[in-house]
Formats: C-alpha cells, sequence, structure tokens
C-alpha cells in the first residue's frame, strides 16, 4: 500500500484546522475522513481539501546519511525539515563577515557569542577586521563545525523526544 504525506486543511469557518503534514495511507486516510463526516465533527456544508503527494525518498547529505540509517522515515522528515531551516551556509557567512565582521556579527550567527562579544568590544581597533578577514577565508570550516553540532543535536532530540 502506497503511503502519502497528507495535509489536511478544513475550512477556518468550522474552527477545525489541521495542516501539519503527516504520514498516512490512502485506506487510513478514507476511514479518518468518513470518522469526522459521521460523527459529525465536520458539518457537511464544509469544504475539505486533501492533498495527496506520493512521498519520496529523503535526500539527505552524504555527510550525515549515517544518521538516517538509525531513524525512521518520520524523523528523517524532521532532521531534514529542521537541519535546512537552521543550518549554515558559508557564501552567506563571508558577506556577513566581510561587511559586518568590524562588529563580529558573523560570529554571532554562528551561535558563538564568547568571541562575538570580544570582537564587539575591541570593534574601534583595528584587530577585529583583520580577524574578520582570517574569519571569511576559513568560513568554510567554521559554518561546518556548526551545522556539524546542529546535526548532532537535532540527532539527539528527535532520538529522545520519538516514541520510536
Amino acid at each position: 500500500m502506497r503511503q502519502y504525506v497528507t495535509s489536511v486543511k478544513l475550512d477556518p469557518n468550522s474552527g477545525l484546522l489541521l495542516g501539519r503534514p503527516f504520514l498516512l495511507n490512502s485506506r487510513v486516510l478514507s476511514v479518518f475522513l468518513c470518522l469526522l463526516f459521521s460523527h459529525r465533527l465536520i458539518p457537511p456544508s464544509v469544504v475539505v481539501s486533501v492533498l495527496l503527494v506520493p512521498s519520496l525518498p529523503l535526500q539527505m547529505r552524504k555527510e550525515y546519511q549515517h544518521l538516517a540509517k538509525k531513524m525512521s522515515h518520520g524523523q528523517q522528515m524532521v532532521f531534514e525539515n529542521e537541519f535546512e531551516l537552521r543550518c549554515r551556509q558559508p557564501s552567506l557567512g563571508v558577506v556577513y563577515a566581510l561587511l559586518l565582521g568590524w562588529f563580529g556579527y558573523h560570529r554571532f550567527w554562528l551561535k558563538d557569542r564568547k568571541s562575538g562579544f570580544v570582537f564587539l568590544a575591541f570593534f574601534w581597533t583595528l584587530l577585529p577586521g583583520l580577524f574578520s578577514v582570517f574569519d571569511a577565508l576559513c568560513m568554510r570550516e567554521l559554518c561546518t563545525g556548526y551545522n556539524n553540532k546542529l546535526a548532532k543535536e537535532l540527532y539527539d532530540n528527535i532520538k529522545e523526544i520519538s516514541p520510536y
């Protein structure tokens, strides 16, 4: 039986809105909708829109595929979504380091508050400007370190919260 990533959205006037994506197969989805209508949880006049998209295998970054072997499909979806939202791109980091590095913005962006405050405390000297140029040259390694910590943190959180 095929599985679908499903989002059920009900009319906002009814006060019932289910918008989070979840995994269902077609049989479970039809039973779910029949129960909602039969128990009068949804008036017959309400329009129910259902978006069915066949679930595709996730294309996790190859650096983190070893984590995917230890997670279920749903956990992989959560991991991939959260990681894509919170990961840091080196190209943006270089721009931050060159334009705002004098004030340590790129360090705050990488969640390195201690060195960010040091940059901020000495912004009136020439040193933070020089160090920010050096950080711009090493931004790939800085972002990789941040992304690796993020992946480990997300993996631990998903495994801690998930009942499976």
